[in-house]
């Protein structure tokens, strides 16, 4: 078993047998060993499940995030702005990790321009699909 919260922090590592159906438990725990000293970690190019190329939900992204010590994240889905402030509330992880609503711009038609990140954008309203909203 292997667990760890990014680069910043020690990695703790146990083997276990377990039989068939049991259960073990196993105790551990991190130290930061990496002074933030006015740095922090991002992550500014993510997808989650609104992008279609992704299976990931909001809530496992943003879990996925804080265990590996991201500390800002922007949310680049595929032509859909995707907002995980929801995902960190429900999650109690605020105090763990700032996030930024944005969206993957990628061209198609015969103009293939590219992918162009664009973030922070305004989260849209209810009434709004989220496409619709896509600068």
């Amino acid at each position: 078993m292997i667990a760890t919260r990014g680069t910043a922090w020690t990695l703790f590592t146990a083997s276990i047998t377990a039989a068939d159906g049991a259960t073990e438990t196993v105790a551990g725990s991190l130290r930061r060993v990496v002074a933030p000293a006015g740095w922090i970690t991002a992550d500014l190019h993510l997808h989650a499940d609104p992008s279609p190329d992704s299976t990931v939900t909001l809530d496992e992204r943003v879990a996925s995030l804080v265990c590996n010590g991201v500390e800002l994240a922007a949310a680049t889905d595929h032509n859909r702005i995707t907002d995980y402030r929801e995902a960190v509330r429900t999650q109690s992880l605020g105090d763990e990790i700032t996030v930024l609503a944005g969206d993957e711009i990628t061209s198609a038609g015969a103009a293939l321009w590219g992918h162009f990140n664009a973030f922070p954008l305004p989260v849209p309203d209810a009434h709004t699909a989220p496409d619709d909203a896509v600068p």
